[in-house]
Protein backbone atom coordinates (compact mmCIF):
# COMPACT_ATOMS: atom_id res chain seq x y z
CA UNK A 1 0.00 0.00 0.00
CA UNK A 2 0.74 3.56 -0.08
CA UNK A 3 -0.93 4.42 2.70
CA UNK A 4 -0.16 3.60 6.12
CA UNK A 5 -1.08 -0.13 6.86
CA UNK A 6 -1.81 -1.11 10.17
CA UNK A 7 -1.22 -5.15 10.90
CA UNK A 8 -1.87 -5.38 14.88
CA UNK A 9 -1.14 -9.15 14.91
CA UNK A 10 -2.14 -11.05 18.00
CA UNK A 11 -3.18 -14.60 17.59
CA UNK A 12 -6.49 -15.45 19.91
CA UNK A 13 -8.66 -18.26 20.41
CA UNK A 14 -12.10 -17.90 19.05
CA UNK A 15 -13.95 -17.67 22.63
CA UNK A 16 -10.93 -15.04 23.99
CA UNK A 17 -11.22 -12.99 20.75
CA UNK A 18 -15.25 -12.60 21.01
CA UNK A 19 -14.79 -11.88 24.81
CA UNK A 20 -12.17 -8.95 23.75
CA UNK A 21 -13.90 -7.67 21.14
CA UNK A 22 -17.43 -7.11 23.01
CA UNK A 23 -15.38 -5.21 25.38
CA UNK A 24 -13.45 -3.15 23.24
CA UNK A 25 -16.70 -2.22 21.52
CA UNK A 26 -18.73 -1.05 24.60
CA UNK A 27 -15.26 1.00 26.24
CA UNK A 28 -15.68 2.63 22.39
CA UNK A 29 -18.78 3.05 22.59
CA UNK A 30 -18.93 5.09 25.56
CA UNK A 31 -15.95 6.68 24.77
CA UNK A 32 -17.68 7.91 21.44
CA UNK A 33 -20.91 8.57 23.25
CA UNK A 34 -19.68 10.78 26.02
CA UNK A 35 -17.99 13.15 22.61
CA UNK A 36 -20.82 12.61 20.91
CA UNK A 37 -22.84 14.15 24.15
CA UNK A 38 -20.88 16.35 24.71
CA UNK A 39 -20.62 17.36 20.95
CA UNK A 40 -23.85 17.98 21.03
CA UNK A 41 -24.24 19.87 24.44
CA UNK A 42 -21.66 22.59 23.21
CA UNK A 43 -23.50 22.78 20.36
CA UNK A 44 -26.29 24.10 21.96
CA UNK A 45 -24.98 26.33 24.48
CA UNK A 46 -23.02 27.90 21.02
CA UNK A 47 -27.09 28.16 19.49
CA UNK A 48 -28.01 30.05 22.67
CA UNK A 49 -25.26 32.05 23.67
CA UNK A 50 -23.77 32.95 20.31
CA UNK A 51 -20.12 32.39 22.26
CA UNK A 52 -17.28 31.28 19.39
CA UNK A 53 -15.37 29.54 22.34
CA UNK A 54 -18.64 26.57 22.33
CA UNK A 55 -18.25 26.30 18.21
CA UNK A 56 -14.32 25.85 18.39
CA UNK A 57 -14.67 23.37 21.11
CA UNK A 58 -17.60 21.15 18.92
CA UNK A 59 -15.49 21.06 16.27
CA UNK A 60 -12.73 20.33 18.25
CA UNK A 61 -14.58 17.47 19.75
CA UNK A 62 -16.08 16.41 16.26
CA UNK A 63 -12.20 16.15 14.53
CA UNK A 64 -11.04 14.10 17.47
CA UNK A 65 -13.78 12.19 17.59
CA UNK A 66 -13.38 11.47 13.65
CA UNK A 67 -9.46 11.29 14.27
CA UNK A 68 -9.75 8.31 16.55
CA UNK A 69 -12.78 6.41 14.43
CA UNK A 70 -10.35 6.44 11.65
CA UNK A 71 -7.29 5.68 13.36
CA UNK A 72 -8.82 2.74 15.28
CA UNK A 73 -10.85 1.93 11.60
CA UNK A 74 -14.30 2.07 12.52
CA UNK A 75 -15.05 5.20 10.06
CA UNK A 76 -14.03 2.90 7.46
CA UNK A 77 -16.06 0.25 8.39
CA UNK A 78 -19.26 2.16 9.29
CA UNK A 79 -18.65 5.56 8.36
CA UNK A 80 -17.40 5.48 4.52
CA UNK A 81 -16.53 1.33 3.74
CA UNK A 82 -17.04 1.94 -0.03
CA UNK A 83 -14.79 5.09 -0.23
CA UNK A 84 -10.95 4.01 0.19
CA UNK A 85 -9.15 6.93 -1.31
CA UNK A 86 -11.19 8.94 1.41
CA UNK A 87 -10.44 6.17 4.11
CA UNK A 88 -6.81 6.68 3.60
CA UNK A 89 -6.45 10.31 3.33
CA UNK A 90 -8.91 11.32 6.06
CA UNK A 91 -6.35 10.27 8.95
CA UNK A 92 -4.14 13.20 8.01
CA UNK A 93 -6.91 15.39 7.54
CA UNK A 94 -8.41 14.36 10.37
CA UNK A 95 -5.21 14.86 12.54
CA UNK A 96 -4.81 18.29 10.90
CA UNK A 97 -8.30 19.76 11.83
CA UNK A 98 -7.86 18.53 15.37
CA UNK A 99 -4.58 21.07 15.84
CA UNK A 100 -6.84 23.55 13.94
CA UNK A 101 -9.91 23.18 16.34
CA UNK A 102 -7.97 22.78 19.30
CA UNK A 103 -5.90 26.17 18.85
CA UNK A 104 -8.53 28.33 17.61
CA UNK A 105 -10.08 27.30 20.81
CA UNK A 106 -7.22 27.49 23.06
CA UNK A 107 -7.02 31.15 21.80
CA UNK A 108 -10.62 32.05 22.23
CA UNK A 109 -10.56 30.94 25.93
CA UNK A 110 -7.06 32.28 26.96
CA UNK A 111 -6.49 36.37 26.42
CA UNK A 112 -3.11 35.25 24.99
CA UNK A 113 -2.99 38.50 22.67
CA UNK A 114 -2.72 40.65 25.84
CA UNK A 115 -1.05 38.35 28.58
CA UNK A 116 1.71 36.60 25.59
CA UNK A 117 1.43 38.33 22.87
CA UNK A 118 4.26 36.49 21.24
CA UNK A 119 3.09 33.25 22.37
CA UNK A 120 -0.12 34.47 20.40
CA UNK A 121 1.43 35.32 17.42
CA UNK A 122 3.14 31.18 17.39
CA UNK A 123 -0.11 29.92 17.86
CA UNK A 124 -1.90 32.00 15.16
CA UNK A 125 1.34 30.27 12.58
CA UNK A 126 0.50 26.81 13.75
CA UNK A 127 -3.70 27.64 13.28
CA UNK A 128 -2.46 28.98 10.07
CA UNK A 129 -0.35 25.97 9.04
CA UNK A 130 -2.75 23.55 10.10
CA UNK A 131 -5.38 25.32 8.25
CA UNK A 132 -3.25 25.52 5.20
CA UNK A 133 -2.72 21.19 5.39
CA UNK A 134 -5.72 20.31 5.30
CA UNK A 135 -6.63 20.49 1.32
CA UNK A 136 -2.60 19.61 0.91
CA UNK A 137 -3.88 16.36 2.85
CA UNK A 138 -5.50 15.32 -0.32
CA UNK A 139 -3.19 16.68 -2.66
CA UNK A 140 0.11 15.52 -1.25
CA UNK A 141 1.96 12.34 -1.00
CA UNK A 142 0.17 10.27 2.32
CA UNK A 143 3.95 9.59 3.67
CA UNK A 144 5.14 12.71 3.49
CA UNK A 145 1.84 14.61 4.57
CA UNK A 146 1.79 11.75 8.05
CA UNK A 147 5.29 13.51 8.76
CA UNK A 148 4.23 16.70 8.42
CA UNK A 149 0.96 16.06 10.56
CA UNK A 150 3.04 14.51 13.27
CA UNK A 151 5.61 17.14 13.24
CA UNK A 152 2.73 19.18 13.99
CA UNK A 153 1.45 17.55 16.75
CA UNK A 154 4.90 17.18 18.61
CA UNK A 155 5.27 21.28 17.92
CA UNK A 156 1.90 21.39 19.09
CA UNK A 157 2.44 20.28 22.65
CA UNK A 158 4.64 22.58 23.62
CA UNK A 159 2.65 25.36 22.42
CA UNK A 160 -0.23 24.00 24.38
CA UNK A 161 1.90 23.44 27.49
CA UNK A 162 3.17 27.32 27.38
CA UNK A 163 -0.84 28.54 27.10
CA UNK A 164 -1.92 26.08 29.79
CA UNK A 165 1.47 27.71 31.99
CA UNK A 166 1.00 31.15 30.99
CA UNK A 167 -2.48 31.02 32.17
CA UNK A 168 -1.59 29.37 35.79
CA UNK A 169 0.91 32.03 36.02
CA UNK A 170 -0.87 34.89 35.12
CA UNK A 171 -3.95 33.33 37.51
CA UNK A 172 -6.11 33.71 34.54
CA UNK A 173 -9.67 32.43 35.26
CA UNK A 174 -12.58 31.62 32.81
Amino acid sequence: TGTALILPLKIWERDGFLVQTQREYIILGLYFGILLIMGIYNLFLYLYLRSSNHLYYVFYIGSAGLFHLTLNGLSYQFLWPNNPWWGSRSINFFIFSYALFLMLFVRSVLPLKKQAPLLDRIIRYYTLWAAVMLPISFLADFTLVMQMAITTVILGIPLLLSAAGVALRKGLSL
